[in-house]
């Protein structure tokens, strides 16, 4: 089967006027420093089947000609096709593990224009950090260019993070016991040389440089903060200097992030707030923590009606997408920042900060964060605002201590419609069916969810998608029983109890007044 059109994996080539050696040369060298994929010789760019010539149909031929002219070698692999009596070869090219290049020299990349077809583009030498970074083959902020000077250091920063590591339960206490250049040695900040010589490392300039010794040596840092209401800008802030500093101004930025709402359970008043701060702390982290820093360009925090946006330079590593983050193998860009923003309480210290990032939103039935608007550019995380599932909310406070992390997201998926194949569940969720099976199961012995070989759907609680408007009498009914339970009833009550506004709640409550109900 031959896809319908082009994508970052898949290229199609024409073989009518006989397609050179070099143009299919250059097609591979720019697969093969992307992500791989497969090319299609006798297709046209419209997904035609126009069929390849006699020399294109003899794969080992082709295969000892890409072998022998790319350097490192690149050994693909193939087949041919019969499309509707048209034959076309499928070449399968991988992923390079190292760059490559044509034998003339040419090393090119595959990437999306802006409006997300491919296109076949220079790969230049500063570009190979971030190549290397993406493959996991080079962690840059280890690396150690400039010899140690402490004049290179806001040691107000350094002794700022040592107080953060005193009020931080999840930060490493063992770091208190160090004096100031053992805590950074601790750290990896400052790193000896062979000729046991100190150097700073780029993860100590970035935590704890300042700002002239950051514009003299590293050009990749920065932070934008910007608030919009309304179509106008509230507040536009770019900021310039350490990621300790960083912190204090995103702790200012977030206090607009946190106004509270809440939800009546049993008669008890439960606040959550707007967004949930272990999210919105978590999401901040690992934007610094994950970002490519061999790239320009500054980390973006936004927030606006529909939520909270975090942008950072650099695309997913590789073998990373956002259909699979919940189930990731905790791994990083940037080992050595990442591990010292753990050690500092900065970050989650199992590596798991995204399942508390959609946790934060799941447990309160609301929609879950995104990363749909990430490309090959930039990753960005969007937490919607979005109102309580108040049932929900109670549900999860009630019956769900103890529950995991990811079985807590399984409820919240469940809560979506009245019930899922497990089959569907799991690709919606990017669990494999073997593994969601055990976190259905633990569900099931705790009776939170009801399943049978092929289908789940919660118990006790009826999905989102079922009737759930009362009628006016309901409504009323609710109302009068939490008065007699409770002696009184505000509106501010009502409007909790049914998920209702002000204004609805005022009317119901003078009916039941002008009706004698209640007084």
């Amino acid at each position: 089967m031959i896809p319908k059109k082009e994508t970052l994996q898949i290229e199609f080539k024409s073989d009518v006027k006989g397609l050179s050696d070099h143009a299919l040369l250059e097609e591979v060298v720019a697969m093969t420093n992307a992500d791989g994929g497969d090319i299609y010789i006798g297709v046209e760019d419209d997904g035609r089947v126009t069929g390849a010539q006699r020399k294109h149909l003899d794969l080992d031929g082709v295969r000892s000609l890409i072998s022998n002219l790319t350097i490192p070698s690149v050994f693909v692999t193939g087949e041919i096709l019969n499309e509707q009596g048209q034959f076309v070869l499928k070449i399968q090219v991988p992923c390079s593990t190292s760059i490559v290049s044509t034998s003339s020299g040419k090393t090119l990349q595959r990437r999306l224009r802006f409006d997300k077809t491919p296109e076949m583009a220079p790969l230049f030498p500063y570009e190979f950090d971030s190549r290397r970074s993406f493959l996991q083959q080079r962690d840059i902020t280890q690396a150690t260019t400039f010899t140690y000077d402490p004049k290179m250091l806001d040691f107000v920063s350094v002794h700022k993070a040592m107080a953060s590591i005193r009020e931080n339960s999840r930060a490493d206490k063992t770091l208190l016991d160090l004096d100031e250049n053992a805590f950074l040695s601790s750290l990896g900040a400052v790193k000896l040389d062979e000729n046991a010589d100190p150097k700073i490392t780029l993860a100590g300039l970035l935590l704890f440089g300042t700002k002239d010794a950051l514009k003299l040596f590293s050009g990749t840092y920065g932070y934008s903060f910007q608030r919009l209401s309304g179509g106008f800008v509230q507040q536009n802030e770019d900021f310039f200097g350490n990621i300790i500093e960083a912190f204090e101004r995103f702790q200012a930025f977030s206090a607009f992030l946190f106004d509270q709402q809440e939800y009546l359970d049993e008669g008890i008043r439960y606040p959550v707030t707007t967004f949930d701060e272990v999210a919105v702390r978590e999401a901040f982290s690992n934007a610094i923590a994950h970002r490519d820093y061999s790239l320009l360009g500054k980390i973006s925090v936004c927030l606006d009606e529909g939520g909270l946006r975090f942008t950072n330079p650099g695309c997913f590593i590789r073998g990373l997408s956002q259909q699979g983050l919940i189930m990731a193998t905790p791994r990083g860009r940037n080992p050595l920042l990442s591990a010292s923003l753990k050690r500092l309480g900065y970050c989650e210290e199992t590596g798991r900060g995204v399942d508390r990032i959609y946790a934060g939103s799941a447990r309160y039935g609301k929609r879950w964060p995104t990363y749909a608007l990430s490309d090959e550019q930039s990753v960005t995380l969007v937490i919607p605002k979005s109102p309580i599932d108040r049932e929900f909310a109670s549900f999860v406070r009630r019956r769900c201590a103890g529950v995991s992390l990811i079985g807590l997201l399984i409820l919240s998926k469940l809560r979506e419609k009245g019930k899922w194949e497990i089959r569907e569940l799991s690709a919606a969720l990017g669990i494999p069916e073997e593994l969601l099976e055990g976190y259905l199961d633990d569900l099931l012995s705790r009776s939170l969810i009801t399943k049978n070989e092929k289908e789940c759907r919660l118990n006790g609680l009826d999905s989102k998608t079922l009737p759930a408007k009362l009628s006016s009498a309901e409504s009323k009914q609710r109302i009068l029983a939490h008065a007699k339970r409770y002696g009184e009833v505000a509106s501010k009550d009502v409007q909790l109890l049914l998920g209702i506004d002000g204004t609805k709640a005022y009317r119901l409550l003078k009916e039941l007044v002008d009706d004698g109900e209640i007084e």
